[in-house]
């Protein structure tokens, strides 16, 4: 193995248990789709320099031909591009089955939450805020290719629809008689919990959470019933407007009752656990929670998908922003 081989083999410490241990993957081949050139040769230069093999695009039309006959481990796409922009090309990439499973990371300069959202409805695996630090690009490519080997490509290993699914219910419901609320699910420090107690627990919260939202929608009254997985933990739920705050009030009850089997008896005494930063330092950590963020009457204001995603996204924060799990519909205050 070369030395930048073996730097990609042994770059990632992993905290679990609060000693560190060494999380290993081989030099991936990685397509990187950018219209600025100097940021795209950069990040061409210094992923080789780390033992991946990559190749470099300017345009998004060029990324589907490319990505079926080079045949790429993972793409590193921006999404302000002429032509086709990276939403377009995440969605065209998820249409076609040669590419459907394609680890994308969405590396952009637009960080507002609604951009994230929609990022992830059209096909994204995770997103990425420019400017960034060298170490967390890295981080972000080992994790993701990670979750793609632990699960065979599949983006959802949850058993529920993916992103383009999704994306599909969204607009035929748009498209049709019914109006309908869009529930977005996102977990509380499930990035933390990841680092301190491994990626595998982790997958077996999203499948807890995933059982959850099927169990609480069986025992519901809705026409409109839908549940999907956009990928790491961000859930999509569509159902009838009328019982939409009386489905999300069950799903936190449900998850938080659920999910304190993931922590150990002095975790739940003192109601945090503990990680070691790789600072070296100490930190207390919030158990799980679930923030769920209810928009209602989608068709009957005609929402178009960025709208929503923003008002999700909005919605989304203010729930971050207080401890422990809630509901935060539009009409919180």
């Amino acid at each position: 193995m070369s030395p930048a081989a073996q730097r990609v083999a042994s770059r990632r410490i992993r905290l679990q248990g609060g000693e560190p241990q060494l999380s290993s993957t081989q030099p991936a081949r990685i397509l990187v789709v950018d219209d600025e050139e100097n940021l795209r040769n950069i990040l061409v230069f210094q992923l080789r320099g780390e033992g991946h093999e990559v190749r470099g695009l300017a345009r998004g039309d060029e990324v589907l031909p490319t990505a079926l006959s080079w045949k790429p481990e993972l793409v590193l796409l921006d999404l302000m591009m002429p032509g086709m922009d990276g939403f377009a090309v995440s969605r065209a990439l998820r249409a076609n089955a040669a590419t459907a499973t394609l680890p994308i990371i969405v590396v952009t300069a637009r960080g507002d939450a609604g951009t994230k959202l929609q990022a992830l409805v059209a096909g994204a695996h995770d997103f990425l805020v420019k400017p960034y630090a060298w170490e967390e690009l890295l981080l972000r490519i080992q994790s993701t290719m990670e979750l793609s080997q632990r699960h065979a490509g599949q983006r959802s290993f949850t058993g529920l629809p993916g992103s383009a699914a999704t994306e599909s219910e969204i607009v035929r419901l748009m498209n049709s008689e019914e109006d309908f609320a869009f529930l977005s699910l996102d977990i509380d420090h499930f990035k933390r919990f990841n680092e301190n107690f491994g990626y595998e627990r982790g997958d077996e919260v999203l499948e807890m959470l995933a059982r959850v939202v099927n169990d609480v929608l069986d025992e519901r009254e809705t026409k409109t019933r839908f549940a999907g997985h956009l990928g790491g933990d961000d859930f999509v739920v569509l159902v009838d407007t009328p019982p939409a705050k009386a489905i999300a009030d069950a799903l936190i009850a449900r998850f938080d009752t659920e999910s304190r089997g993931f922590f150990p008896p002095r975790d739940l005494e003192r109601g945090y656990f503990e990680l070691l930063n790789r600072g070296g330092r100490r930190e207390m950590v919030p158990l799980l929670a679930l923030t769920v963020a209810v928009v209602e009457n989608v068709r009957g204001r005609e929402l178009h998908v960025r709208r929503l995603a923003d008002l999700a996204a909005e919605l989304r924060r203010y729930g971050k922003s207080r401890p422990g799990s809630i509901v935060v519909t539009e009409r919180r205050r």
